[in-house]
């Protein structure tokens, strides 16, 4: 028949004027194609009218009987590329009997592929015509398996809604074939779903175009972002609506995008661009909130977040396409925030998300952290075979505080803004393996430093001790200890180099001087696991107390770091400074009873000194008191001898002076005056 071999014939029919009356027609095989049924047949060849129902069975979609039909239909080989993922079928058909108006309507339940079918339509001009005059139609197809339907209706090889349910597809269209029709599609699975409500115009169905109104709530997009040439593009569960147009193989457009992800509402508009080679997507969108494991999904997928053996990074295969993806595309995001959990990272955020043939990027990430501002770029390539992929990561942070980039318990400890500047790369085939097998460099510096537990004041606490010799040492570290934890170490700036190799980082050199004292030390980290190590050493600057006790050589508090980031630990090395600050007093004490000795010896010389000094000056006052006794004898005799000369000399005198008056009275002439001068 046709050409084709026939198997298993039967048939009674009957005819006349009016037409074929064919009570029953079985064919086991025609050509790949079983029937059993009943067919009425009126018209002419040229113009037939067709009515009559039965069973169908099609075994492959390669039978002969099968591209037979669809060469006696004129089907497109779009078309029939399409069909053929529906096959093999089991249908039972009913082709109603034409109208007046030459309408018929055809329906069909049974299977097709993986799904049971139930389709409802109604021929304007017949099945004679079906592809090129009025149709209306329903189709209704369900499957317990979601992954054969959502290959068999052209999407791909995995699942468009959650596995393990039930799929369920709705098709309506009102139209005239070959030309536009009004048509409705929904798909749902669980409670995933996505519908189309618009206008179609088929034409071959190898460049289908359209426009209308799309609603989804898919919990994973991956399918439907491969459907669409954006296969290794990651993207989360979304639910929404947006304007859709599309030209078949050459554009689609996505306007009026809004909807939620992960609970944060989303907006934007998106462009995809075909041709023969790739895709390209170009759009902007507008997010309520991100968070950072949704952009490190989009780097490295979904699998990467797997967390197998439970450590601080996640494990999962990164996954970024097993081939060269045929589809690249750059898309503007802005967002309120980018989160972590519960915890905001930045605010005001804006960059691209970006992907070719073989990496995927973000792209001149910029936001608000706290007062400070944050860059980052970061790509992940490559897609292929290999497992191993490489990060490269360029961060860049203006005035941030340390408790905006620190876990809650190391932020407790430190105070500050920093600026810095840091690359760093690695491959691996997880974030775990790259974290241990991070590189890089940088460099940072933070300004207003303050280090919570390393008061400074602690110097001159233990200046001001007056028993540190007596002190045992366990008593002395705690004194140290509480005196240290009274505040914090205050410094302008600390800064310097950081290098990361072999997924260690390290900060070496590190130097700080505050009001009083000078904070110098380093520390390390191996990023695998975010631990800690390094000291820190706490020193006044030049003597602290009278004594000079506490000096930079004496007193040093190191602090040594160890746990992890999350859990930072902090153990005081004091012992050394306890030792050279008791040795250092006790030369002190010593040297100051040797100043007490001397001094007491100095005292008793100077007693001596003094009480010779003081006899040799009573004898000294003797002798002068002595020799002024002689003296004033001597005057006192003195004046007695011219004492008893002047009385002579007056008595003297007065004889004379009688004896004158005597021979005065006598008339006699005094004594001849020979100007001699009076005896000695």
């Amino acid at each position: 028949i046709a050409g084709m071999p026939a198997k298993g014939l039967s048939l009674i029919a009957s005819w006349s004027g009016a037409g074929i009356e064919i009570e029953r027609l079985v064919a086991d095989d025609i050509g790949g194609v079983g029937f059993d049924g009943a067919l009425t047949a009126s018209g002419t060849l040229a113009a037939p009218r067709l009515s009559g129902d039965g069973g169908l069975i099609v075994a492959s979609p390669d039978a002969p009987a099968v591209q037979w039909f669809y060469d006696q239909l004129g089907a497109p080989a779009r078309l029939r590329e399409y069909l053929a993922a529906s096959l093999p079928a089991e249908l039972t058909l009913n082709l109603g009997p034409p109208a007046e108006d030459g309408a018929q309507s055809l329906a069909a339940i049974g299977t097709l592929g993986a799904a049971t079918v139930a389709l409802d339509a109604k021929l304007g001009q017949g099945i004679a015509t079906a592809l090129a005059g009025p149709l209306s139609a329903t189709i209704n197809l369900t499957s317990d398996d979601p992954t054969a339907l959502t290959a068999q209706l052209g999407l791909g090889a995995v699942s468009l809604v959650p596995p393990g349910g039930a799929m369920a597809v709705n098709v309506t269209a009102d139209g005239v074939a070959g030309g536009s029709f009004d048509a409705g599609i929904s798909i749902t699975g669980g409670t995933d779903l996505l519908s189309f409500e618009g206008t179609v115009t088929p034409g071959d169905l190898s460049a289908p175009s359209g426009s209308g109104t799309i609603k989804y709530a898919l919990s994973d997009v991956s399918t439907l972002a491969q459907a669409l040439g954006l296969d290794g593009i990651y993207v989360p569960s979304i639910d929404g609506t947006a304007r859709v147009s599309f030209v078949g193989g050459k554009s689609l457009g996505l306007a009026e995008v809004n909807g939620t992800s992960a609970g944060a509402p989303f907006s934007g508009d998106f462009q995809i661009g075909f041709d023969a080679e790739k895709s390209v997507a170009s759009g902007l969108l507008t997010l309520g909130r991100v968070d950072v494991a949704g952009l490190a999904a989009f780097l490295a997928g979904p699998s990467a977040l797997l967390r197998l053996e439970g450590g601080v990074w996640p494990d999962g295969p990164l996954a970024v396409g097993e081939t060269p993806r045929k589809s690249a595309g750059r898309i503007s995001v802005q967002a309120p925030e980018i989160a972590s959990g519960t915890r905001t990272l930045a605010t005001d955020t804006t960059f691209d998300l970006d992907w070719d043939e073989t990496a995927t990027r973000i792209r001149a990430l910029q936001g608000t952290v706290g007062e400070g501002k944050l860059t980052l770029d970061a790509s992940l390539c490559c897609a292929g075979p290999l497992a191993d992929k490489q990060l490269t990561v360029r961060i860049t942070l203006a005035g941030v505080a340390l408790d905006a980039l620190l876990p809650d318990a190391t932020a407790a400890m430190l105070e500050g803004k920093m600026d810095a500047g840091i690359r760093i790369d690695a491959t691996g085939a997880s974030f775990a393996a790259i974290a241990s097998a991070l590189t890089g460099e940088g460099s940072f510096s933070v300004n207003q430093l303050q280090v919570e537990g390393f008061d400074p004041g602690v110097f001159a606490a233990i200046a001001g001790l007056d028993n540190i010799v007596e002190l045992e040492p366990a008593d002395f570290t705690v004194i140290v200890a509480d005196n240290l934890t009274r505040g914090p170490f205050k410094a302008e700036t600390i800064g310097g180099s950081l290098t990361i190799a072999g997924g260690v980082l390290r900060v070496a050199n590190l130097a700080a001087e505050g009001e009083n004292a000078r904070l110098f030390g380093g520390l390390s980290s191996r990023l695998a696991e975010l631990n800690l190590g390094g000291d820190f050493t706490l020193t006044p600057i030049g003597s602290v107390g009278e004594a000079g006790l506490i000096n930079e050589t004496t007193a040093g508090v190191t602090a040594t770091l160890s746990g992890t980031l999350f859990r930072p630990q902090r153990t005081l090395g004091i012992s050394s400074m306890v030792d050279a600050i008791k040795v250092r007093a006790l030369e002190i004490e010593l040297y100051r009873l040797e100043q007490l000795q001397a001094e007491d010896e100095a005292r008793r010389k100077a007693a001596a000194e003094a009480e010779a000094t003081r006899i040799a000056a009573e004898e000294e006052a003797a002798r002068q008191a002595a020799e002024e006794k002689r003296k004033a004898d001597e005057a006192a005799r003195l004046a007695a001898e011219q004492e008893a000369q002047r009385l002579a000399l007056e008595a003297e005198a007065n004889r004379i002076a009688a004896e004158q008056q005597m021979l005065e009275q006598q008339g006699l002439p005094g004594p001849l005056d020979l100007q001699l001068p009076p005896a000695q």
